[in-house]
């Protein structure tokens, strides 16, 4: 018997992702043939990239099933949830009619639309029964995080697990395992020592996914298999290039494993298949020892995405990254090429000694700015000759008056604040518990890194939510009990000493070159009805009867306590809005790249923009009065009095040639009256 062993398609069709619709359907059309000679199929999570899908990520999957079913009438297929496929927080909701419902994944949806018994999608943690003497035990992701029994054999006694070592047992499991490697060949980051290891398996194959690079090895009598992801899901899985030398090459590595199950002798074997990639990802980064400028790719496709990372700074190599570029797009079928920098820029931007306050001092005087103005219009007439010489000054005269008097209407209240976080701690924060964050030596752009889901995000949040008391500019400041039951851990729930939400921030605030030290703690405290907590379905939302919030501001220096009607000023005059701390204080690294690659005169206005002292912007609004008050009166331009006299001249002569033309008129008029 035979069977298709796929996992992490992570359909993903939305935003910047709209033009991968035709690399999955390139996918599915290769696995849909796949399907045409096997009796089962196994779907090991990760259907989706999120839980939240849409429309057309849905199609995608559903024209995967129904092609798959279409092909092949004895098919049947089983499908497992992935950590991608569900809502791990905030997964109960009230139905309409009082009762609580849990969230319905997208998967169980679609299985339930398409209403096929051919069709098995287990998303509990049992052993299901497939064929005669062949059954699935299936770790199911969602008990795992709703707090259930994530191993299917824990609910089983030992009389149950004896009958099934008579049979044929395939375990489906998504998650990292001890050891477990990703495409750089290192292993995948996280706490490596919790993972389940191969002891804990109890039949002899395991079926895997969550790992994207496939790997197929033994444990004993164990065999245990990641399929790896049948397309590539981003440049960090496609090739990669350290000058014109491979470091790695990803692509290849992606495909499905075919399984042959011998059901009599219970044996299964595993063997990976390669599918083909529409689009082919490739990383290039470039340093100071590139010898050339024509980069080869290793392994190019029908159609190619590259990314350049730049190390270069050697003066003696300018020039040669945009060189490269072109190059690849003139030898290659290319969609997209973007040219990036390294987080080496970081280090140079942070070795930059740039005294911001004295340059905000500086253009923040009226008279500066008027000396600027000043300056900008004599360039202006020096390279215009449309204003003679001689009226020149009065001019620029008429200028200046006009812009000194819109200059000192402007407000210059505008502030440097400096500041540095220095610790930032919390019993629980949403997904987090425990949580003792130093940042020491803290930089001018300092670098956070971290595996996916190990809380990087979250810590940004809390800090906004310290700083400010909300996480997102989006937030609503009337729903405070809804913003507020957001932030517990749910996980928790069970242990009613984190009923209180207690979180603290220490940091300094540079005032006229003094370090002032502020600690800030906000608290929340959950308050439940009378003899309600937790529902038999785990929710406890609905029950709270009010969540209690209480902020304090202290200046360590001398213990001083700012008083509550002037903490939120406070911390807004150094620290700035919710939106200003998620635009420009905890930014993602694309948002960096786009500054970085900003041209100078883009990157000014967007920085004088941030500051609130881009001049030009402000005088904006009073644009057509100053065009109206400067050129009132004026036709044309000025003439200079040689012009003047020639244009005198060729008057005189044109009416000078008038008058003999009239004269002639007048004597022939006599002579015809004569």
């Amino acid at each position: 018997m035979k069977a298709l062993h796929i996992a992490d398609i992570q359909y993903n069709v939305r935003q910047g992702h709209l033009r991968r619709f035709v690399e999955y359907e390139y996918i599915n059309k290769q696995l849909i043939d796949k399907a045409k000679s096997v009796e089962f199929v196994f779907i090991v999570g990760d259907v989706f990239e999120h839980w939240n899908s849409n429309s057309l990520e849905e199609s995608l999957f559903v024209k995967l099933l129904k092609g798959m079913l279409e092909v092949n009438d004895k098919l049947q297929i089983v499908i497992t949830a992935g950590n991608h496929d569900l809502k791990q927080r905030d997964n109960t909701f009230d139905a309409g009619d009082g009762s609580q419902m849990q969230w319905t994944d997208s998967i169980d949806k679609l299985v339930t639309a398409i209403d096929d018994k051919r069709i098995k999608y287990i998303n509990s943690s049992r052993v299901e029964l497939l064929a005669p003497g062949f059954a699935a035990a299936v770790w199911a992701q969602n008990e795992k995080w709703s707090g259930g029994t994530y191993s299917p054999w824990a609910s089983l006694d030992e009389s149950q697990i004896a009958a099934l070592s008579s049979m044929c047992v395939i375990e489906l499991f998504h998650d990292p395992v001890k050891n477990c490697v990703n495409f750089d060949d290192c292993i995948v980051r996280g706490d490596n020592d919790s993972r389940i290891d191969a002891t804990q398996f109890h039949s002899n194959f395991v079926a895997m996914g969550d790992i994207h690079k496939h790997a197929i090895w033994t444990s004993g009598t164990k065999t245990l298999t990641y399929c790896g992801s049948p397309i590539v899901r981003d440049f960090g899985e496609g090739d990669y290039l350290l000058n014109d030398t491979a470091t790695q090459q990803g692509t290849a590595e992606h495909g499905y494993n075919l399984l042959d199950i011998d059901i009599d002798n219970k044996r299964i074997v595993a063997e990976w298949h390669s599918l083909e990639q529409l689009v082919h990802y490739h990383t290039i980064t470039i340093d100071n020892n590139v010898k050339t400028d024509k980069i080869t790719l290793i392994n190019p496709g029908r159609i190619n995405k590259i990314k350049i990372k730049s190390k270069v700074t050697k003066p003696e190599l300018s020039g040669i990254v945009e060189r490269i570029a072109q190059n690849l797009v003139s030898s290659y079928v290319v969609a997209a090429i973007d040219i990036l920098y390294d987080s080496a820029v970081i280090d140079s931007i942070n070795a930059v000694d740039a005294n911001g306050d004295n340059l905000l001092q500086k253009v923040q005087t009226a008279e500066w700015l008027k000396d600027a103005a000043l300056d900008w219009v004599n360039a202006y007439i020096e390279r215009n000759a449309i204003v003679a010489t001689e009226d020149a000054q009065q001019f620029v005269d008429m200028f200046k008056s006009l812009i000194d008097e819109q200059i000192d209407k402007l407000s210059f209240d505008t502030e440097v604040a400096k500041y540095v976080i220095q610790n930032v701690k919390a019993n629980q924060f949403m997904a987090l518990k425990d949580v003792d964050v130093s940042f020491d030596n803290l930089a001018q752009l300092t670098q956070v890194r971290g595996n996916n889901g190990n809380g990087k995000t979250t810590i940004f949040r809390l800090i906004k939510w310290l700083l400010t008391g909300f996480i997102d500019a989006g937030q609503s400041s009337a729903a405070t009990k809804q913003n507020a039951l957001t932030y517990f851990n749910d996980k928790l729930i069970d242990n009613e000493s984190y009923d209180k939400l207690e979180a603290s921030c220490v940091f300094v605030h540079v005032v006229a070159g003094q370090n002032v030290h502020y600690k800030l703690t906000r608290t929340l405290e959950r308050k439940f009805k009378r003899g309600s907590r937790i529902n038999a379905d785990g929710s406890w939302r609905d029950n709270v009867s009010a969540v209690n919030e209480t902020v304090q501001l202290v200046r360590l220096s001398d213990d001083y306590v700012v008083p509550q009607h002037e903490i939120k000023d406070t911390l807004y005059a150094i620290f700035g809005s919710i939106w200003e701390l998620s635009r420009y204080v905890c930014i993602n690294q694309t948002l960096l790249d786009q500054i970085i690659a900003m041209d100078s005169n883009s990157l000014n206005d967007w920085l004088l923009d941030t500051l609130g002292i881009n001049t030009f912007v402000q005088l904006g609004n009073s644009n057509d009065a100053a065009k109206a008050a400067l050129f009132d009166g004026l036709s044309k331009p000025a003439l200079t009095d040689v012009a003047i006299k020639a244009e005198l001249e060729s008057l005189n002569a044109t009416c000078n040639e008038l008058n003999d033309s009239l004269q002639l008129r007048q004597d022939k008029d006599r002579k015809s009256v004569v």
